[in-house]
């Protein structure tokens, strides 16, 4: 049901995974500061993600690749019949081919090298929150 979703009017809500407290910071200055999305939610960890998204069921999930307790394919693997499934934004430093085609294949819409296209993801939120 849409009046549960976490988000206000047209407002994208935006969930944060990853497990450095400085990086989750600078990862929510990120998000559009236009009113179009706000950050509703942080994780560290793939329990706490999949727990974050079945029960806050964000628009958008930007999701590091490496976490304390497994990977973003864990997380993709255990949202995968979510309805309404979030968009998810895989964020990494281990931007391997391999991983890029596993995390596309198992769900994720964006994978983005955390080296060198960390300025992108702003524009990553807004175009796969238009497809929501």
């Amino acid at each position: 049901m849409d009046s549960i979703r976490p988000h206000i009017g047209d407002k994208l809500s935006v969930a944060i995974v990853e497990d450095s407290l400085p990086l989750q910071r600078r990862l929510a200055a990120l998000i559009p500061q236009d009113g179009t999305a706000e950050v509703v939610a942080f994780a560290a960890t793939v329990f706490d993600a999949v727990q974050l998204v079945w029960d806050r069921t964000p628009d958008v999930v930007v999701l590091d690749f490496q976490l304390p307790d497994g990977t973003a394919l864990d997380v993709l693997e255990s949202i995968e019949e979510k309805s309404p499934h979030p968009r998810i934004i895989v964020l990494t430093n281990y931007p391997e081919p391999i991983y890029r085609t596993r995390c596309l294949d198992a769900g994720a819409d964006q994978f983005l090298d955390k080296s060198t296209e960390f300025h992108k993801l702003t524009d990553a939120i807004r175009q796969v929150g238009a497809t929501r």
